[in-house]
């Protein structure tokens, strides 16, 4: 309430995230171990994604976007994640967390994780829709999470999900993830009275990879 008394916000949107405190860790719950044998008996081999994946990491992330119909981020985000992944970063932060799992030889998706001083946030996880059924993304989680606890990370953010009822959100249930809420608070410099003359179409084309605010929320689409 404070920060709202400062900002003054044209929009208030209440939000929740998922998360798990590694400080407590005590394993992963009993049908996700189940999943995790099933990638380890798949033969999946998890290492640090390097620019050379580059292409695959983007043609499965695209692929998984379009089976869903959600926008994608341009390719450019994947390839200064990539190369800031091998950097070296100065205390108390870390450099981005970039994992490829690979199946016969081939990359058979990725995760990444942005790390900060205390906290790790889950951004991309990807991987083939023909190989899901293996459990490549479970392989992924567990190893992100043991090597961001060795790094020091006490949080594991597994992110915000639409409500409480989307598969989103009980699949990280799943995990043992604890509910969190939080708000954005929004303020237009130009005033909310400005989004009447915006449609949906006149954003897309203008922020193709940005979520300016939720088009339904727009005057000219009531």
């Amino acid at each position: 309430e404070p920060i709202a008394a400062m900002l003054r916000p044209d929009r208030r949107i209440a939000r929740m995230t998922q998360y798990l405190d590694l400080k407590d860790f005590a394993g992963w719950p009993k049908k996700r171990r189940g999943d995790l044998k099933r990638a380890t008996g798949a033969g999946f081999a998890i290492r640090a994604a390097t620019p050379n994946d580059l292409a695959s990491l983007y043609d499965i992330y695209v692929e998984n976007c379009l089976e869903v119909g959600i926008p994608q981020k341009p390719r450019a985000y994947f390839e200064l994640t990539l190369a800031l992944s091998i950097g070296a970063a100065s205390k108390p932060w870390q450099p981005p967390l970039w994992l490829a799992i690979e199946h016969q030889g081939a990359v058979a998706g990725g995760l990444l994780a942005m790390r900060g001083a205390a906290t790790a946030s889950y951004a991309i996880p990807i991987a083939r829709a023909t190989l899901r059924p293996l459990q490549p993304i479970a392989g992924l989680i567990d190893a992100a999470v043991e090597k961001c606890r060795d790094g020091g990370i006490r949080y594991w953010n597994f992110e915000s999900s639409p409500s409480a009822d989307d598969p989103v959100f009980k699949y990280k249930e799943r995990w043992g993830a604890l509910r969190s809420d939080y708000e954005l608070q929004i303020l237009y410099p130009n005033g909310a009275e400005r989004l009447s003359a915006l449609t949906p179409d006149w954003l897309r084309q203008e922020y193709p990879f940005y979520f300016v605010c939720p088009y339904e929320d727009l005057k000219s689409q009531r």
